[in-house]
């Protein structure tokens, strides 16, 4: 049987990246290879003041949690078919 993969928007909530951090740190720790996306500095920067960076880079070494680099952001005030025009690095 194949481990379980999942991409999870590191920004996909108004709380992001708290809450999806702790969300991927939860389901590496249930054995799900999770792929966090979003911007990399903000989700070092968050994991470092929940107390989470040691656990974060403990993650990134076993391979279970890989974070692919996505600066932008796409808001709940931004026009649906622009934002995916014109941020193309958005983590969506």
């Amino acid at each position: 049987m194949s481990v379980p993969r999942i991409a999870l928007d590191a920004f996909g909530t108004e709380a992001g990246p708290e809450v999806e951090l702790r969300a991927a740190l939860t389901l590496h720790d249930a054995g799900v290879r999770v792929v966090l996306v979003g911007d990399e500095t903000k989700i070092a920067d968050t994991a470092a003041a929940q107390g989470l960076a040691a656990a974060l880079q403990a993650a990134i070494r076993a391979s279970g949690i890989r974070v692919v680099h996505a600066p932008e952001r796409i808001t709940m005030d931004d026009r649906p078919g622009r934002a995916v025009r014109r941020k193309t690095k958005a983590s969506m």
